[in-house]
C-alpha cells in the first residue's frame, strides 16, 4: 500500500470512531490540487458484510458522490478487528488504505 499522500493531495480532516466490539470508522478528506474535495470512509465491522471503503467526491451541489471502493475481501481479514487493543496498527492500516483511495479518486478526476 501507499505510504504518502499523492503530491496533488493535501489532508484537510480527518476522524476516527471507535464503536467497540462492533468495528470503527475512519473519515478523512482531502483537497486535491485540481480543485476537488475527497471524503475516504472506512468501516471495518466484525462482519465482512457490513464493512466498506470507499471514496467519493463532493459535487458543486455539495453533495457527496461515490467514486470507487475497495473490495472487502481484499482488506478486512488483515485489518485489525479492534481497534481498542491495537490501536497503532490500525491507525497505520487506515491510513494506507486511504492513501490508496486518494490515489484512485485522483486518477479518476484526472
Amino acid at each position: 500500500m501507499a505510504t504518502n499522500a499523492p503530491a496533488q493531495a493535501r489532508l484537510a480532516d480527518q476522524s476516527i470512531a471507535d464503536q467497540g466490539a462492533s468495528g470503527y470508522t475512519a473519515n478523512y478528506v482531502y483537497k486535491l490540487a485540481a480543485g476537488h474535495t475527497v471524503r475516504v470512509r472506512i468501516h471495518r465491522d466484525s462482519y465482512a458484510r457490513q464493512s466498506f471503503a470507499r471514496v467519493e467526491v463532493l459535487t458543486p451541489a455539495l453533495t457527496w458522490t461515490e467514486l470507487a471502493t475497495a473490495p472487502v475481501d481484499e482488506w478486512h481479514e488483515v485489518m485489525p478487528a479492534r481497534y481498542a487493543t491495537r490501536r497503532a496498527e490500525a491507525l497505520e492500516f487506515l491510513a494506507e488504505m486511504a492513501l490508496v483511495l486518494v490515489d484512485r479518486a485522483s486518477d479518476i478526476l484526472a
